[in-house]
């Protein structure tokens, strides 16, 4: 369990769209409070359309005790990218380039990259095996120069897609990162996320973190709900599974022996015992009684047949 301190930015959702996206319904409020809520550090609202209200996100963080960075979401010819810059006035519209307010566009990805570098900042690879989306980046990943990271978790897609991302981050050694991909409903919130080893206090620092590597992605699994000890039997319960592991044991190891030693005593030296007293020397004992049985017979046939002779 991470938990937040003050100046110390850790677990950070790298992912999360407000009302301020095209298909977003959130009020970043809301995803605020819940970030609190499950334990998060930090997130980073990556609009997919410029926006200008982002000193507002960056206030309501500061009142809920929640670190809030801005970047944006874009959809090139090559597939999607979350983009992070040190000034965070990149984000609104009209900074580096020019997009209608309530319409996606799809950018030329040699443009993107150019002002990414140009401003300094950073282009994560955002699920490129997703089908789902215009122009998947896919396998191109392995040609394409200027991507800084790899979003290999992804709380929207499913595990294959997530997998296929992670193994090309390994072979190009790109920084791992996960994001919730929070859009029309809070379930994802605090699911995934990115660890990073180092104070992040804006986004110079994300950036810096990001080139350098120095981040994991996490998968938080859910909290179970415990009981308390009386509902649950604790320590019964546990002397109860530590009788069975022992019974199983002994079934398992002491019984076979026990078993298996029986069948040798009985199964092989008995029959073979039985069969040596009782196999042969019965036979012999029958067949001695036949023979003299046999010669009466035999002997009686034949003084029959001298009398009447």
């Amino acid at each position: 369990m991470v938990f937040a301190t003050r100046n110390r930015v850790l677990l950070i959702d790298l992912h999360v769209h407000s009302h301020h996206s095209i298909s977003g319904v959130l009020e970043p409020e809301e995803i605020i409070l819940r970030a609190k809520q499950v334990g998060l550090d930090g997130v980073c609202f990556t609009e997919n359309q410029p926006f200008s209200e982002w000193k507002e996100l960056k206030e309501l963080g500061k009142v809920h005790d929640v670190a809030v960075f801005v970047g944006l979401e874009v959809s090139t010819d090559c597939g999607h990218y979350l983009l992070f810059f040190p000034d965070p006035k990149q984000v609104e519209p009209g900074a580096w380039f020019d997009s209608e307010e309530g319409e996606e566009t799809t950018l030329l990805f040699d443009k993107v990259r150019a002002a990414v570098e140009r401003l300094g900042g950073v282009m994560i690879a955002s699920r490129p095996y997703d089908l789902r989306i215009p122009h998947p980046l896919g396998d191109r990943i392995f040609s394409l120069k200027g991507i800084h990271g790899i979003e290999v978790r992804n709380g929207r897609c499913n595990t294959l897609v997530n997998d296929f991302a992670l193994e090309a981050c390994f072979h190009l050694r790109f920084a791992a990162v996960g994001g919730s991909h929070t859009l029309d409903t809070l379930t994802k919130l605090g699911t995934v996320a990115t660890l990073f080893g180092e104070t992040i206090a804006d986004e110079a620092a994300l950036i810096n973190a990001l080139k350098e590597g120095n981040v994991w992605p996490v998968e938080i699994s859910e909290t179970p709900v415990l009981r308390n000890n009386r509902d649950m039997g604790d320590r019964g319960d546990r002397r109860g599974r530590d009788d069975r592991r022992g019974r199983d044991d002994r079934r398992g190891r002491d019984d076979r022996r026990g078993r298996d030693d029986r069948r040798d005593s009985r199964g092989r030296d008995d029959r073979r015992g039985r069969r040596d007293s009782r196999g042969r020397d019965d036979r012999r004992g029958r067949d001695d009684r036949r023979d003299s049985r046999s010669r009466d017979d035999r002997g009686g046939r034949r003084g029959g047949n001298s009398r009447r002779r």
